[in-house]
């Protein structure tokens, strides 16, 4: 795994991942095991060369609406039909059954962490045992949307960021998971684990080249992820309703001051 860009922060890029990579969580590194996930991948590729011969072939949506809404976002359709199959396969998985998600998540967490376990030697949980378990975050989401778009040799990168959000009872700072995609040199939000409240994966033009995207984080800048509703079409924007509301969040370095 190359991380792209770091330093003493709370944001990190990362790409070309790998099994065996550590994917920090905010709570304890998770183990890859990406190659358990190959049917998961060639399901999403199946369905989006099904669509592109059957353009209204509707799986997660149809490739008619991929057009539609890639032309708006400014991303190919090519690019966006596969966001669109991991948008329908992740479904599937952030729905596994579970009593309590959190709190089965941090009980299989705490097993990992060694100031809780004294020195007793410790392994990460892997991947495919929060999966499987129906115990799926946006960690989890957006390992496998990456790992999937890299092998259709889509330009993506895993972002890890502490997001700032306000509420009525005040501001909150939250480690998120999602991935930033270069193409048509603009640099694409993704969020693999929240959708829009129609349902349509969350997309987002940030209308910043690479070079732009990379100097802001390199230089250590809190920038805005914001589309008021005026600038431009209405798949510009994430749903503020959503939990994750990264279109209104601010990726905020920590030394730039809180």
């Amino acid at each position: 795994m190359d991380r792209v860009c770091s330093a003493e922060s709370n944001f990190a890029m990362y790409n070309r991942l790998q099994d065996g990579d550590l994917i920090e969580t905010g709570q304890k590194p998770i183990l890859a095991d990406i190659s358990s996930y190959e049917i998961f991948f060639k399901a999403c590729e199946s369905v989006t060369n099904l669509q592109k011969k059957s353009p209204h072939l509707n799986y997660g949506g149809t490739y008619r609406m991929c057009e539609t809404e890639a032309k708006d976002l400014g991303i190919s359709p090519d690019t966006y039909i596969h966001i669109q199959a991991l948008n329908a396969r992740l479904a599937i998985i952030k729905n596994l059954p579970s009593k309590n998600k959190e709190a089965e998540r941090l009980a299989l967490l705490k097993n990992t962490i060694p100031e809780v376990l004294g020195d007793k030697p410790v392994e990460p949980v892997k991947l495919s045992t929060l999966v499987d378990n129906g115990l799926a975050m946006c960690s989890e989401c957006s390992v496998l949307a990456q790992a999937y778009l890299e092998r259709q040799g889509i330009e993506s990168y895993l972002c890890s960021a502490n997001l700032y959000q306000k509420h009525s009872d005040g501001i909150t700072w939250e480690e998120h998971h999602f991935l930033v995609i270069h193409e048509n040199n603009n640099m694409f939000v993704y969020d693999p684990l929240n959708t829009k409240e129609t349902g349509r994966p969350r997309v987002m033009n940030t209308q910043m080249s690479k070079n732009e995207f990379m100097q802001k984080v390199n230089a250590n800048e809190t920038f805005v992820l914001d589309f008021a509703p005026e600038i431009g079409a209405k798949n510009t924007r994430f749903d503020i309703a959503d939990t994750h509301h990264l279109g209104y969040g601010i990726i905020k370095r920590a030394n730039a001051g809180r």
